[in-house]
């Protein structure tokens, strides 16, 4: 509704109105103009040349329109469901969750480095996974070219591997071909009976609703870093 222009060419006053605006969405509609501009703390004249500025004849269009345009943002926010991911992130204070992470941390404890493993969004959040294990006292490095050969890992290394659905075909064949260096495995993945839970020693399963397509891939990563997270949390203060 508000465009980067439009804000650009508000003076100080109008600015206030639009702030005021952005922190008080829900009550806006049910404001009469007389209201906003004593809220606000500026004049009616302000409101209305704010309002023009921002392509409408009058408050009361402004008021109608800035009403659909929250309606239509409600909409967008069912499409991503916040409170999927804070479930999915309360559940990580389970019994369940406590004693995956402890099996981690002995797998962490036993290696030399931990290699992150990853393509697409997995692979961006494989560098940030490797960069904040190292800062946490355990070597660690990304790896999200499919195409390296993965038979020379040392069988002391633990590769962490990041992967939404577990059954991208490149993720696999890697796995498989490090297997054949007998070292250990962690999946953090969506569920425990993909192909790549079975093929590890060790699944960290967030279960949250796939969203994409073939092509391209929109799941949340949140819940990956929280593990992430926590894991050299607890390496940190090990």
């Amino acid at each position: 509704m508000f465009k980067a222009q439009q804000i650009k060419d508000l003076n100080d006053t109008e600015l206030q109105v639009f702030e005021y605006i952005m922190n008080n969405s829900l009550i806006i509609p049910f404001l009469t103009i007389r209201e906003l501009a004593s809220v606000a703390q500026v004049s009616t004249t302000t409101i209305l040349r704010f309002v023009k500025k921002m392509g409408y004849d009058s408050y009361n269009d402004f008021k109608y329109a800035y009403k659909m345009s929250m309606q239509d943002e409600k909409h967008f926010e069912r499409d991503y469901d916040f409170s999927e991911v804070i479930d999915c992130l309360k559940k990580f204070d389970s019994n369940f969750y406590h004693d995956k992470f402890n099996e981690a941390m002995a797998l962490i404890g036993n290696s030399e480095n931990i290699i992150f493993l990853g393509v697409g969004n997995s692979g961006a959040v494989c560098h940030y996974g490797a960069r904040r294990f190292t800062s946490s006292g355990k070597f660690a490095i990304a790896i999200n070219d499919p195409y390296l050969k993965m038979s020379a890992i040392s069988e002391n290394s633990l590769l962490i591997v990041l992967s939404v659905s577990g059954e991208t075909p490149e993720i696999i064949d890697m796995v498989t071909s490090s297997k054949q260096g007998s070292c250990k495995i962690v999946a953090i993945t969506t569920s425990q009976s993909s192909t790549l839970a079975k093929l590890s020693d060790l699944t960290i399963p967030y279960y949250i609703k796939k969203i994409g397509t073939e092509i391209f891939d929109l799941t949340t990563q949140i819940p990956v870093i929280a593990i992430i997270e926590n894991l050299t949390t607890m390496c940190f203060h090990k």
